[in-house]
């Protein structure tokens, strides 16, 4: 009984060691150059010509992509289980439920909060913006408004990255 129930927890064991670090974006026969629409779970992102993606990196539950362009570098992380902190930051973006959120300090960065289709009644911190490239000063809006919180399924998706566990 005891030897069935250990194989048992082993066998589980494998099936989640296999599934962490599985993530998938289209394929990509060529390099991601903008302009083009990019997809994730909860969000959207506008490349602009001359920007590149030059790297992307997920587990099960977040998922980043770097991105080069004329302005500097930056990266967007996108997870639905990091804890807001107590303070927000200085909000600089209100557009619709999506608010976006300066937070200064040791690793400047944007925070993005939205809804999700699991949590309707609230916002959830979502997203992480942050790089070289930003400045928490009004000309990061060229960046930072491109990224929208929504339903990426009615969105016209040129590049989606997405989790997948096997």
């Amino acid at each position: 009984m005891i030897r069935k129930a250990l194989m048992s927890v082993i066998c589980f064991a494998a099936l989640c060691v296999g599934a962490i670090g599985h993530a998938a974006a289209d394929p990509q026969p060529e390099p991601i150059t903008g302009p083009k629409l990019l997809c994730f779970g909860y969000s959207t992102f506008s490349l602009l010509s001359g920007e590149r993606v030059t790297g992307f990196s997920a587990n099960f539950d977040v998922m980043s992509i770097e991105v080069d362009g004329p302005n500097g570098r930056f990266s967007i992380v996108e997870t639905d289980i990091r804890k807001p902190p107590k303070d927000p930051g200085h909000l600089v973006l209100r557009r619709g439920d999506m608010s976006v959120y300066w937070v200064d300090g040791a690793a400047p960065h944007y925070d993005f909060y939205g809804r999700t289709s699991f949590y309707r009644d609230r916002d959830r911190l979502l997203l992480e913006l942050s790089g070289s490239s930003l400045s928490g000063k009004t000309n990061d809006a060229t960046i930072y408004r491109r990224l929208d919180v929504r339903d990426p399924k009615s969105a016209d998706c040129q590049r989606t990255f997405k989790l997948m566990l096997h």
